[in-house]
């Protein structure tokens, strides 16, 4: 089963990853399905984004990894055991030198890509998984869906704003321009724009 759909970020190709832990990348403008080229994580895939250069992309493991792949290659450039438990989303910051990643076992980390070194561990009260993850533009925020939505501070995960309107968990957020506006998504089936 495919597990993650992501656009390169100059439209160039799309990956997809899945539950078999192959990772493929494909060509928009070609005539076959053949992918280009595939990597592979050391265990089912649950999440996926592209490095902000368009020449890594990373994705998150059942088994709680997190691998950045070398997009024209396949190969695993980094490889960091990140949670005790799967990997369920990540985000890379605006000039791709940090990484947020949370994991089945209730932590969100910032995660400093380039010495494979954790730099904040943030706690999840119990029972609370993040399920999406986002920067703002500028890297300043870090927006974290779970059972609410919070922003934090971007590189020191210091708490700044809390929604928490939704009557069921949030399953996906993004930043619009200036991070003067959030929209997120629930299971309690609604879209909510955030000013």
């Amino acid at each position: 089963a495919v597990t993650v759909v992501a656009l390169h970020p100059a439209a160039a190709c799309a990956t997809t990853a899945g539950a078999d832990g192959l990772v493929a990348w494909h060509a928009l403008d070609a005539a076959s399905d053949a992918p280009l080229l595939t990597g592979a994580a050391a265990a089912a895939v649950h999440c996926g984004a592209w490095h902000p250069d368009g020449l890594l992309f990373g994705v998150g493991d059942g088994n709680g990894s997190l691998a950045v792949l070398d997009a024209q290659s396949g190969a695993r450039a980094i490889e960091i055991d990140a949670h005790a438990g799967a990997l369920g989303a990540l985000a890379f910051s605006e000039n791709g030198y940090h990484v947020a990643t949370a994991g089945a076992d209730g932590s969100v980390k910032l995660w400093d890509i380039r010495k494979s070194l954790c730099l904040h561990t943030l706690r999840l009260e119990p029972g609370n998984t993040a399920r999406a993850l986002a920067f703002d533009a500028s890297g300043t925020y870090l927006a974290v869906a779970g059972a609410d939505l919070r922003v934090f501070a971007g590189k020191t995960l210091v708490h700044c704003k809390t929604f928490a309107d939704h009557a069921a968990a949030v399953t996906g957020v993004v930043f619009g321009a200036d991070a003067r506006q959030i929209v997120s998504c629930s299971l309690d089936r609604t879209l909510r724009f955030w000013s």
